[in-house]
């Protein structure tokens, strides 16, 4: 007896990126360069914090696996001079480590921001909390 097996479409690997304005357009550049095997979307919120860009990383989520992969890149909008960043960027962080347990996640260094040199030293602070050397 002579049986047909149709082949297993390969499921494309799934990349999110949730930004705030300073990266606007690139998920196209990133597409263009990953090709067909990835499915590569974005998320962006211009002005956004750290807390508003990961606040519905969980539901986005929800189908990826280990193959898949979100990138983070903000947090230059939760810095200010004399202000307390660690506990605007903590609540931002569990999500994100709540996360990197079904999938893979790359959260960028926060960037340096033009022309405001007194919120650059703040940000470099800043960096260092977010890589848990404080």
């Amino acid at each position: 007896m002579l049986t047909w097996q149709l082949p297993l479409k390969k499921s494309k690997k799934k990349v999110l990126l949730l930004t705030d304005s300073n990266v606007r357009g690139c998920s196209a550049k990133l597409q263009e360069q990953r090709g067909d095997d990835f499915e590569v979307s974005s998320i962006v919120k211009p002005n956004g914090k750290l807390e508003n860009l990961v606040e519905s990383i969980a539901p986005l989520t929800k189908n990826f696996d280990s193959n898949d992969c979100v990138i983070i890149l903000g947090g230059s909008n939760d810095i200010g001079i004399n202000e307390n960043y660690n506990l605007k960027l903590k609540p931002a962080v569990k999500s994100i480590l709540k996360t990197s347990k079904i999938t893979n996640v790359i959260l960028n260094a926060i960037p340096q921001r033009f022309g405001n040199e007194g919120l650059n030293k703040e940000t470099t602070k800043a960096k260092t909390y977010k890589n848990g050397k404080h």
